[in-house]
């Protein structure tokens, strides 16, 4: 680093010091990418570039090491938005969150640590799902069909309609069995 002093402007006088270099670590750079070619019009998925630094120079050069992510669990995905059907499915870890996905049937689906922030699960099945530890804050759950689901350590908190879902021989996440619809 070299001290430095303003020559002429509001901060003459005033001293600086030249940085040779400025790292930022770990960022995520995200798109929407519409697949209306592919789904209806609802229908997205977002496309991320990864970049675990990214070093501005002095020369006012960028310098970036970046690594490609592939987006877990995509054809299951993309079976769950363009048929609304996806039995026996592995999901777990997916980012479900803002899709409208009400009506959708997924009996048997692994969905352990999804996240359904914000997501319209209205009449939605969900028969033997593996749910545990999904997060379900502000998701629409009314009629949602939870018989025989897993939702040990689900985040339930915030979710609207939850009284109007439906639990059968269901584990809540406290680890009790929920009886209340059969």
């Amino acid at each position: 680093m070299r001290k430095f002093r303003h020559q002429a402007g509001p901060l003459s006088g005033k001293s600086f010091l030249e940085v040779a270099s400025i790292r930022i670590s770990n960022i995520k750079f995200c798109r929407k990418n519409s697949l209306r070619e592919h789904y209806d019009a609802h229908s997205f998925f977002l496309t991320c570039l990864y970049v675990s630094s990214l070093t501005f120079l002095s020369s006012g050069q960028a310098v970036a090491h970046q690594w490609d992510t592939p987006v877990p669990h995509l054809a299951e995905r993309m079976q769950l938005v363009k048929t609304g059907n996806c039995p026996n499915c592995t999901l777990s870890d997916t980012d479900l969150s803002y899709k409208e996905l009400a009506g959708t049937t997924s009996t048997g689906v692994d969905l352990r640590q999804a996240n359904f922030m914000r997501t319209g699960l209205k009449n939605a099945i969900l028969i033997g799902a593996d749910l545990r530890s999904a997060n379900f804050t502000w998701a629409d759950l009314h009629g949602t069909d939870f018989t025989d689901a897993n939702l040990y350590g689900a985040s339930l908190l915030g979710s609207r309609n939850l009284s109007k879902a439906i639990f059968c021989r269901t584990v809540m996440p406290d680890g009790t069995v929920s009886n209340l619809h059969c």
